[in-house]
């Protein structure tokens, strides 16, 4: 007896595992709802549904025990931030009255989101509780970086350019500033790297670059004609 139960207790939890690490693609649909698609088994699911207003942004936390996603107020143009647990299928409403919609930036550790507030300052909301704000407004565009240490984000000032400033100390470092045209920066995972695209007041393309983490000059990535932007680092 004691082998039978301890087989089928085997069976269970590779089956568990298997199913943890099924790949899926989050995607939004009518009516408005979140929704994933197996790729494996070409089965779509609900995960949340019966929303009143449209998601328009959503990203996972690392550790996957959470999804943060933000719905748009269409009557006043705001946006809401909100997390959804899998487990106990339930959202909570962290944040109101939000000027973007940008996908939740999760710290590497899954228990912090920094976002943009109504005086689009940068603030860490802490699911354990709490929110602390980076007084760097206005800002836009945070990016963690892979130690939890540091936030690189856009400065909305005229000439503003990419930053740094630093989760506990508040200090911040100029990375690529006095500029105007740089878009969606990304920390490398290793973090050594931030990428991000630019177009210089000179040119009509948009292309890539990375800058080292602790600043110096941007090196080009991409010179094709064309619009480059968006980048996404590989694990």
């Amino acid at each position: 007896t004691f082998w039978a139960v301890a087989l089928v207790a085997v069976f269970v939890v590779r089956a568990a595992a298997s199913g943890a690490h099924t790949p899926q693609v989050s995607f939004a649909d009518a009516p408005p709802g979140l929704y994933a698609h197996d790729i494996y088994h070409h089965i779509s699911a609900t995960l949340i549904g019966s929303l009143v207003r449209m998601p328009v942004a959503w990203a996972w936390s690392p550790d996957g025990s959470r999804l943060g996603y933000v719905l748009l107020d269409s009557t006043d143009g705001a946006y809401d931030l909100l997390t959804w647990r899998p487990g106990i299928r339930e959202s909570v409403l962290h944040v109101e009255d939000m000027p973007f919609g940008s996908p939740p930036a999760w710290s590497p550790d899954s228990m912090s989101i920094v976002y943009v507030d109504q005086r689009q300052d940068l603030c860490i909301l802490a699911l354990t509780g709490g929110t602390r704000c980076l007084n760097v407004q206005p800002a836009g565009q945070p990016t963690w970086a892979p130690d939890g240490a540091a936030v690189a984000y856009l400065s909305r000032v005229r000439g503003g350019g990419l930053l740094r400033v630093a989760v506990d100390s508040g200090l911040i470092t100029p990375l690529f500033t006095g500029i105007d045209g740089v878009n969606n920066p990304r920390w490398s995972p290793d973090g050594a790297w931030i990428a991000f695209s630019y177009e210089p007041p000179e040119d009509e393309t948009r292309h890539l670059y990375i800058i080292a983490a602790s600043g110096g000059e941007p090196i080009l990535l991409t010179a094709q004609d064309g619009w480059q932007d968006q980048a996404v680092w590989s694990p």
